[in-house]
């Protein structure tokens, strides 16, 4: 079966991503402790909970709170989203080519704050024919079932899909399942290099 669609991951594909930024934003500059801070924060329970809807911002934005005793008046939504660089140069290139021509949808683990902060920001993203959430979803990559369930909601089998992330471990879990299944980080050009093999336009 020939290619018929597209996922494409957001962070790293589309936006460029620094988690320092967050931490940042918070006052610590210390790389050091930015290293300790993150390890804590990007592993916990709860981001992954809420990444997959099953806990709200206030419950995680107060657990960063505790677990980094951060007054009441620190703006850690701010913060939060500080992370979110931009778009990466030339991404409008990847929309240009295979907008309105292939089925292009986002399938991203990612969370209801930045969700809102990118959709606002950057009009790139609504350029896509939907974008699919670790949220909405309930599931996150690289669990087998986020996978099954963008699939089957655009009614495509894995195999006729192009997916595309930074993550290797992404990749691979969704190969195992069939999807065509391809790596690239921070690079339009690969992007697009790996999706003119794939589709004859």
């Amino acid at each position: 079966m020939s290619a018929q669609a597209i996922f494409l991951d957001i962070g790293g594909i589309i936006l460029e991503i620094n988690w320092r930024r967050t931490v940042e934003a918070l006052g610590i500059f210390d790389r050091a402790k930015q290293d300790q801070i993150w390890s804590v924060l990007g592993s916990a329970k709860i981001h992954f909970e809420l990444e997959r809807g099953n806990a709200t911002p206030d419950e995680f934005f107060s657990f960063v709170r505790s677990e980094l005793r951060l007054s009441a008046e620190t703006p850690l939504e701010f913060a939060w989203n500080k992370l979110i660089l931009g778009t990466l140069p030339n991404v409008e290139q990847i929309f240009d080519r295979y907008a309105g021509k292939v089925p292009l949808y986002a399938l991203s683990n990612t969370n209801l704050p930045h969700y809102d902060y990118f959709m606002n920001q950057f009009p790139v993203m609504k350029r896509f024919d939907r974008i699919m959430t670790s949220f909405e979803l309930g599931h996150r990559k690289p669990d087998a079932e986020i996978y099954l369930s963008a699939a089957a909601q655009v009614g495509l089998p894995p195999s006729s899909i192009v997916f595309i992330d930074d993550s290797p471990a992404n990749v691979d879990a969704a190969e195992k399942l069939g999807f065509r299944s391809f790596h690239s980080v921070n690079s339009v050009p690969a992007t697009l290099e790996i999706l003119q093999r794939q589709f004859s336009l």
